[in-house]
């Protein structure tokens, strides 16, 4: 039987021949650390391609989600519009409230989206840490905007 750490790497590096994927656990050191936390609603979810697979059950994958920041509760993020990526099961429930979203800097300039994972409280990153690797790395030649068309459009066919 496989462990499920290995299913999640297989599962994983198995994604669209254009895109690599990184699980939580492989994005950067300290695992449990943000660089900002903000209170936005979201406006728009976008999923990218489910990475198709034998034998293994895709828990999460990466989503592009584009939010309303309202309020900058600590790290170097402004109020208003802000996309980033965030590795979900299935999209965020409209409410009135905005959630509270922990994020931390990726390699392409953006944002991922941080969650607790063994429990413990998310903690600030130190001083001086390097960005993580982003959910999804474009190929060579192409773009994170690229993915997120591809992706918009795959998803409005599906009417998801």
């Amino acid at each position: 039987m496989r462990s499920t750490g290995r299913v999640l790497a297989v599962t994983l590096a198995m994604g669209i021949a254009a895109v690599s994927f990184a699980s939580a656990d492989e994005v950067g050191t300290p695992k449990a650390c943000f660089d900002a936390i903000v209170r936005a609603r979201v406006v728009t979810q976008i999923p990218t391609e489910i990475p198709s697979c034998e034998d293994c059950i895709i828990m999460q994958w990466p989503w592009f989600l584009d939010l309303t920041v309202q309020r900058v509760v600590s790290g170097p993020v402004k109020k208003g519009p802000l996309t980033v990526l965030a590795l979900v099961h299935s999209p965020y429930a409209p409410r009135k409230a905005p959630f509270t979203f922990a994020l931390r800097r990726n390699t392409l300039g953006g944002f991922n989206v941080v969650k607790k994972g063994d429990g413990k409280p998310l903690a600030q990153c130190p001083d001086g840490a390097q960005p993580v690797a982003p959910y999804v790395t474009p190929a060579d030649g192409r773009t994170l905007d690229d993915i997120r068309k591809t992706a918009a459009l795959r998803a409005a066919e599906r009417n998801y």
